[in-house]
Order: C-alpha cells, then structure tokens, then sequence
C-alpha cells in the first residue's frame, strides 16, 4: 500500500482531529509494524509525529556506519538505542570442520582495514562530539550468519527488546535461523579425516570460543581502544549472549573505559570452554575492579549472567569434558563484594557465589545498594540444613549493611514477608526470622511472616524455565530468555539443567 499526501483541507482535518485520537492512530499503525519511513511522506505533521517513533530505535551494519554521521546529525536527539551489528566473514563447511585439523580465524588483525574496527570508528567520531539529550543505550551483538548454517541451527540473532518497548516496534529483524543445508562432508572410511567428536571441537572453538586477534587482544587492542574518542552519550552498554565468541576482559574494559558516563551494564559471557575457566577467572579478577567505581564513577547497575554450556548436545555426548556444575571463582566472588559498593543494583548470577560474596563483605558498606541478586551452589536440597541457615544469616548481616534494600513491607501493618520460593521445601523458618529482625527493626517493623512457594520440580527442564519459575527475570535481558528457551526446545527434553545450579 502506497502513501500519498495529504491535501491541504485533508491536512487541516487531520489536525482537528484530538490529540488523543491521533495518538491512537499512530499507536495502531506501530503496533502492526507499518513500514514508518513511507508514512512520514505523508505530511510534516506527520513526519514530526513519527520521526521519534523512526530514530528511536536504529540498527547499525559496517555498510551503514560509513555514513553514519551524516544520516543521524538531524534526527541525533531522537535516537535511544543503537543495535550495532558486528559481521564476521562467512565460512564454509571446509572452514567450520576443516579435513586436517587447522583453525582459520576471521581476519581481524589488521587493525586499520579490518571492518569491525573500522565500523567502530565510525561510531565513535559520530557522536564523540554530540551534546546528546536524553538516555542512550548501545547493544553490541558480533555475530557470523554461516554459525546457524552449520553445526547450530537453532542459533537466533535479535535486537533487544526493553520492557517499556512494544513488541513488533524497533530495528529491523533478522530471520529465525534455519537449518542450513550446509554439513561437514561425510567422512570416508579410507580418509585420514579426524573422528567426528574433533570436528564437533573446532565447530564449537570457532562459535563459543575467546575473540583474542585484532582489537580483541589483549595487548594490541588495548592501545587500540585508547587512541579512541570517549563517548559520554552511552549510559547504557549490552553485551548480550548472542555474543557468542567471548570477549577477552583486558580489551573489554578498556572498551567500556571510553564509555565515561556509562550507568549500566549488562554482561551475558559464556562459560569458558576447554578447561579454560580458571584463566577466564583470573581476568575477572581485574576487570571488575576497572569497571566498578571509583574506576568507573558512573556506574550504578551491573547485571552479569554468565550462560552455561552443559546442556549443548556437544556437551551431553561427552564432547569435551567439563565439570558437572561450575564452580565460581572464590576470589571472584570476594573482588564482587568490595568493588559493588558503590552500586544501586548488582545481580551476579553463576559467575560469583553468594557465600564468597558474603564472606568478602565483613568490611564493606552499600550506601545506595536497593537490589541484590545472587547465586548459591549451597542451595541444593543435599545440603546440610545448619550450613544453609548459616548462609541465610550471612545474607541477613550483609542486608544491615545495605539501608536502602528494597523490602517487601507492609507500612500500615508494619510488618513484612521473606517468601522462600524453591523446588523443595525448607524447614527452618525461626533460624529466618531470628536472623532477619534486627535488619528489620531498622525499619520499623514488628512482624517478620515466611511465605513458602514449592515450584513443582518436574516443570524445570532449564534455567530459562527456572528464571520464569521462579519470577527472577530481572537477572537477563528479556530476549536473552526468549533464547535461552528456544536453544532448550532445540535440545530437547532430555538436557534438564541440574538441582547443583544454585536455582
């Protein structure tokens, strides 16, 4: 349907039309996700009406960043939100499960034609020099189409969706994966070609292994990101899971270094593969320190969810060997605890344990700290109940330290409720109650109630139905959980997430 402009007198009516009924209009016509950009012909009236609606949400591609600056200079103030999409090369099958064991990373190296890096300077000259208005958040997803091609079918690629954003509404799509026609040549029986385990390795290297070339290393990249202008218009920075090559933590904190007002961060990696989660530890050791204030004054939100590998079918055939739960860092947990207080909101779900944070915290104080979420390896129906009570007490020291802690309080009853909401039940509600009343008192509460919430186990095949289960969406990003959902139907039932994940 094409879109003609109004008349004069058709303009005229349009605009005694009420304002309410106008916006009614417009709200139809974005909810059925109308191609916008041939409405604004329309009028200027409606052109000035539909531009916020437009540049608000916009994607990014290397082919778009060349001009970049001269398509957003009018409409700067309008944008909110940045998806910036970061291509790698597509590979064949040769590439993904090459017949002699060799690894064919993408190209990136040549920091001054590479177009990653280019596409990033782009981004940064365009608005380093801007007096943005208003909130901007930027979501960086580095992805390779041939991924969903190959050996992960299920392998999606969207823009975030906020939770004040209606569904349908924001940049444009990319298709849900399909499966590929592209496989591995089959393996002759006379070839020296490895087994098929060792091509099941390399595919999984090459989709969920660490990004460490180019402006990824550690060393080179890091002097890289420095020649970079700040941009202090990003307060907001989503590293998503469908970032699914890792970044290396030295040259992503000196990423964010650039980003100077930077207030929240959400930080989705995944669990390192090979054996390699301690030196992964090691460098969080050092990045949150860098991130957190006072190295990085602004920051009041960090969200990080670190995404679990196990349930891959890779993984259930005993591909690689890998633990059967992970185990967080102590001293990660501990470096959490003391660089987080100057935060207003911390959820640390995998990568640190709540235990350690406690323990780490004996000499710390959360002045602003109103939200806190954590996860617990002791929170396993197998534990000995007096341990678990000893952690809920801990949490109740950590809490008085902690004055603006939201809490579930009733003002008029002067009262308030601790639910315990888990796939079994726990007796021990005066060791709660005699723990939580002097956090409280401070309060001016007189009565503390436990509520008891049984989840039925067997509706928990995965940590995305745990999260939704256990009404916790607040420690992912909302399309994140979408995904994570979609890759457990891929895998099937038979991947259930284990009771040891401290859900």
């Amino acid at each position: 349907m094409a879109s003609l402009p109004l008349s004069e007198g058709e303009s005229d009516r349009w605009a005694r039309l009420p304002q309410e009924l106008r916006r009614l209009i417009f709200g139809y016509l974005i909810a059925k996700d109308y191609p916008l950009s041939k409405l604004v012909t329309v009028s200027r009236q409606w052109q000035g009406d539909l531009e916020p609606h437009i540049f608000a949400r916009i994607r990014v591609t290397p082919s778009r960043a060349v001009d970049f600056d001269a398509m957003t200079r009018r409409s700067n103030s309008l944008i909110r939100y940045i998806w910036f999409c970061l291509k790698l090369e597509d590979y064949d099958c040769d590439d993904c499960a090459p017949a002699l064991i060799r690894e064919r990373r993408v190209d990136i190296t040549n920091l001054e034609y590479c177009p990653v890096s280019v596409t990033f300077r782009h981004l940064f000259s365009a608005f380093s020099t801007r007096n943005h208005r208003g909130l901007l958040t930027l979501d960086i997803s580095i992805y390779a189409p041939s991924d969903s091609e190959h050996w992960f079918p299920y392998l999606t690629f969207l823009p975030d969706t906020l939770p004040e954003m209606p569904q349908g509404r924001g940049p444009e799509r990319t298709a849900p994966a399909k499966v590929g026609s592209h496989r591995p040549r089959p393996r002759r029986t006379d070839s020296a070609d490895p087994p098929a385990s060792i091509l099941q390795l390399q595919a999984l290297k090459r989709t969920f292994g660490t990004m460490e070339k180019g402006l990824f290393d550690p060393t080179i990249g890091c002097a890289w990101w420095l020649q970079l202008p700040a941009l202090p218009v990003v307060d907001r920075l989503l590293l998503r899971r469908q970032n699914r090559r890792k970044w290396s933590p030295a040259a992503l904190r000196h990423m964010i270094a650039r980003f100077t007002n930077l207030r929240e961060l959400y930080y989705e990696p995944r669990e390192e593969l090979f054996l390699m989660q301690e030196l992964a530890d090691i460098d969080c050791e050092h990045f949150f320190p860098a991130i957190s204030p006072p190295c990085g004054p602004n920051l009041q939100k960090l969200v990080v969810f670190e995404n679990c590998n196990k349930q891959h079918p890779f993984v259930q055939r005993g591909v690689w060997y890998r633990e059967s739960i992970r185990k967080a860092s102590p001293l990660v947990s501990k470096i959490m605890a003391r660089t987080s207080t100057g935060l207003h909101h911390l959820a640390a779900s995998y990568i640190a344990d709540a235990a350690r944070f406690f323990a780490g915290a004996s000499d710390s104080e959360w002045p602003n700290l109103t939200t806190l979420t954590l996860t617990a390896e002791m929170l396993d129906p197998e534990t000995d109940p007096a341990r678990m009570a000893g952690l809920l007490r801990d949490a109740a020291t950590v809490a008085a330290k902690m004055p603006r802690l939201e809490c579930d309080i009733s003002r008029k009853a002067h009262q308030a409720t601790i639910t315990w909401r888990g796939t079994w039940e726990w007796a021990m509600k005066n060791l709660i109650i005699e723990a939580w009343e002097p956090v409280l008192l401070r309060d001016d509460v007189w009565r503390l109630e436990i509520a008891e919430e049984v989840v039925d186990k067997k509706t928990v095949g995965s940590r995305a139905e745990a999260i939704k289960q256990l009404k916790l969406s607040g420690v992912i990003r909302p399309v994140s959980l979408q995904q994570m959902k979609l890759e457990q139907k891929a895998f099937g039932e038979n991947t259930a997430c284990s009771s040891g994940d401290g859900i």
